[in-house]
Parts: C-alpha cells; sequence; structure tokens
C-alpha cells in the first residue's frame, strides 16, 4: 500500500508521492501512465516524487502524463512547498528545493494558500521555427528555464486551436518543448494558453509563465512585475535582482492510498 495526496496549482494539478522516508521507488513510463489516467488512474498533469536531498531541504521528481520525465515544474515547486511546509510543527514558512536536473529553488510560503518560487535566471536560445500560422502567430522565442519553451506571441488567444498547433511546434525539436501563446494586455498583463510535452493543452505551467515573461521582457514589452491570467486562476512573475519568482495558490484536492504500487 502507498499513499499519496492530490494538489493543485493554478489548475496544474498533481500526483504527489513522498518518497523520503521509505524505499525509493523506480517509476517506469507505464507506472505513471497509469497513475496520470484521468479515467483509469487517479488522474493528474503530472506525478512529483518527493525524496531526500543532500543539497536542499528535499528533492522533487517530476514525470509527464506520458511517462516522461521533465527536468523542471514551476507550479510543482509551490505545490511541493505547501505540502512540506504546511506538515512542518516548527512553523517554518521557507525551504530549498532540489530540481531533477539540479538546481536548487528559494521557496516561501506568504499566506495560507500562497506561495513564490525563484526560478532563476532563463536562457535564450536562438532556434528557427517553422512559425505553423503567421498570420496569427508572432515573435516565436525558445527559451530555458530548465524545461525548454517556445513562446509566440498573438492577438487571437481564444481562438487559436493550441492543441493542433502545440503538437506542430514541438515535432520540430529533437526533443520536444512546451509550447506558449502569449497575449499582451498591458506592460503589467498577459494572458496565456499553455500545450506541454507529456501533456498536452493545460490549465497552467508555472516554468513557462516565467518564460513567457522572460520573453516578454527581451521584447522590451513587459514591466518587472507581471499579472498572468491563465485558463484557470491568476498569478504573478516579479523579476528581481536574483532572478524570476513566481508567485500564486497551491491547493490540498484530497488523500489517498493504493493497494499497490501500478
Amino acid at each position: 500500500m502507498f499513499f499519496f495526496r492530490k494538489m493543485s496549482a493554478a489548475g496544474n494539478d498533481f500526483i504527489v508521492v513522498d518518497e523520503r522516508a521509505g524505499d525509493e521507488y523506480d517509476w517506469r513510463p507505464i507506472s505513471v501512465k497509469w497513475l496520470c489516467d484521468r479515467k483509469n488512474g487517479v488522474g493528474a498533469d503530472q506525478l512529483l516524487v518527493i525524496r531526500s536531498s543532500a543539497k536542499a531541504d528535499a528533492k522533487m521528481l517530476v514525470y509527464n502524463a506520458d511517462g516522461s520525465s521533465a527536468a523542471q515544474c514551476g507550479n510543482g515547486l509551490r505545490a511541493i512547498t505547501k505540502y512540506i511546509l504546511n506538515g512542518n510543527n516548527f512553523g517554518l514558512t521557507q525551504l530549498h528545493l532540489e530540481t531533477g536536473h539540479g538546481s536548487i529553488h528559494k521557496c516561501q510560503k506568504l499566506s495560507g494558500e500562497v506561495f513564490m518560487v525563484q526560478l532563476g535566471w532563463p536562457t535564450l536560445y536562438q532556434t528557427p521555427l517553422e512559425n505553423p500560422d503567421p498570420e496569427r502567430l508572432k515573435n516565436p522565442l525558445h527559451v530555458s528555464t530548465g524545461n525548454h519553451h517556445l513562446v509566440l506571441w498573438t492577438d487571437f488567444l481564444k481562438d487559436l486551436d493550441i492543441n493542433q498547433l502545440g503538437a506542430k511546434v514541438q515535432s520540430q525539436y529533437p526533443d520536444g518543448v512546451n509550447v506558449h501563446f502569449v497575449q499582451y494586455v498591458n506592460s503589467g498583463e498577459i494572458c496565456i494558453r499553455h500545450w506541454e510535452l507529456g501533456v498536452g493543452p493545460t490549465l497552467s505551467c508555472g516554468s513557462g509563465t516565467v518564460a513567457s515573461v522572460f520573453a516578454g521582457h527581451q521584447l522590451e514589452a513587459l514591466d518587472n512585475e507581471v499579472l498572468i491570467r491563465t485558463d484557470s486562476q491568476e498569478v504573478y512573475v516579479e523579476k528581481r535582482t536574483d532572478g524570476y519568482y513566481l508567485t500564486g495558490r497551491a491547493t490540498t484536492v484530497f488523500d489517498g492510498c493504493m493497494r499497490e504500487r501500478p
């Protein structure tokens, strides 16, 4: 029997498994796919596994719904921060989390369900793209925040078939890419729809949100503090002297257990 927690951060939903006090399970793709299946399993965008870390307070591993692994998950960092901080008895409000590719992130509880995480400095890549809809999609920028993201700007956000367009864009990248469709509102506000590698359309993507704001800064279009509206909730991104910070709500949906691991 193993226990899990279903959590959500800005509409990105997760299955969280804490392995800090027990055996570390070999999460095979078939097991992850079954667990994340919304009809036959628990259902989630990603599986988040918490393990002990020699470099931080804990380590977070990320598995997409198709069984593939991801190096980073901004919304997942906020969910894990809530899981750990709300479960301690010492009144702690901040910690450091290590991700699968070894980066360390400062994470903080601001209020009951609002958490802020540091995502460091994104990297800009000069990668050519065959634009699948040049009339409606502009200024493509390839950005890495640990995961790779392709940010596209549009004035037709609600009209786009992001499932079709996201698949066309990511197929041009040998290792795949997350795709984000961004509409400019003003220098302090944008709207985003997300297509995630290994998942498809999602209500939110934290690292992709930061990548989108970073892309806006490369175009000199956005302020240092930006409100982001997604298909589900609002989040905030702030550029500081030590990197980019993502702030938003993280919630617990329910706790559960299974007789055996899939």
